[in-house]
């Protein structure tokens, strides 16, 4: 039977070896992400739909050294805090970074609180037509999201149908054209379709989906969205330092304050208001979109001067 002295050595040798095989798991982790990103370019991204910026932060966090500009078209609200449940911390963020989750301070918590007490919202005048009445916001949510949640949850049943009909999937595509690009479309004859786009335009796009058999799989990306597994990594919740230019739409999904920006993006160099456009820029307002961008590199080209002090701090 052992004495104290040698179970406690005993326990002691087997903390050690614990601690030392966690430290040579972060160490190989971190070699990894250093492999990954020799292989990897530097590149910029200007991601234009919702998912692409889904997208484009994942691929931020997985190569922070190697993204240099990353430019939104449409901005994803992000989450309240830097808190990081359960998943690994990227690699590019600092313990100090990791804040408590503080109600007072989500920013729909101060959206909800700005209609009582616009002072909470940093510029009352510029977003308070955007915001409010909130009445109105999930009215359309409850009436005009219902696709969101078929694909969330049976993204193959529904994807099975539109891969049986052509007329079906125009229908289903189009009517997004119509009520995600200006919400009082719903309202018109043609569901004003063709109020910036042509209809040979909005077929081609159906085109892609029905020649390539792809609408499943662009489905499913919704559900993946939404799982747990997703969740867990904790993307959204990520801070993202590269250079950072935002475009608000004026008939974005989710509109996002400046403060909510902020939040998410660390190394904002540019916010933009856009009193036109909807879930698809880029389609209804090529021009728009693309002179912001080029109106965006001259602070870019000042921001990458130190980008990589940023990176690592």
């Amino acid at each position: 039977m052992l004495d104290r002295p040698e179970k406690w050595a005993i326990e002691d040798r087997k903390k050690k070896k614990k601690n030392e095989e966690e430290e040579e798991k972060k160490r190989s982790r971190r070699r990894t992400i250093r492999r990954r990103e020799e292989k990897v370019k530097h590149f910029w991204m200007f991601p234009k739909a919702l998912y692409g910026i889904v997208l484009a932060v994942g691929v931020y966090l997985i190569y922070p050294e190697a993204l240099r500009i990353f430019s939104s078209e449409v901005v994803v609200g992000p989450l309240p805090e830097d808190v990081y449940w359960g998943a690994p911390k990227p690699e590019s963020v600092k313990e100090d970074e990791i804040r408590p989750f503080k109600i007072t301070t989500s920013p729909s918590a101060r959206i909800f609180l700005g209609s009582i007490y616009p002072p909470l919202i940093e510029d009352p005048k510029e977003d308070h037509d955007r915001l409010y009445p909130l009445r109105d916001f999930f009215t359309w949510l409850w009436t005009e999201t219902g696709y969101a949640h078929i694909h969330a949850t049976k993204p193959d049943t529904i994807g099975a149908a539109l891969l049986d009909s052509p007329t079906g999937l125009a229908a289903y595509i189009l009517g997004k054209f119509a009520t995600l690009t200006n919400p009082t479309n719903i309202n018109l004859p043609d569901g004003g379709l063709t109020k910036k786009l042509s209809l040979d335009a909005l077929l081609d796009n159906v085109m892609i989906y029905w020649t390539t058999d792809s609408i499943l799989t662009s489905i499913r990306l919704h559900s993946e969205y939404c799982s747990t597994k997703y969740k867990d990594l904790n993307f959204e919740i990520a801070p993202v330092k590269a250079p950072t230019a935002c475009a608000r739409f004026r008939h974005e999904l989710f509109y996002s304050p400046a403060f909510s920006l902020r939040e998410k993006f660390k190394n904002l160099v540019k916010i933009s208001k856009i009193n036109d456009g909807g879930l698809y820029p880029t389609f209804e307002l090529p021009d728009v979109v693309a002179n912001d961008i080029w109106s965006s590199i001259p602070l870019f080209a000042r921001a990458n001067k130190n980008v990589t002090d940023s990176l690592k701090k």
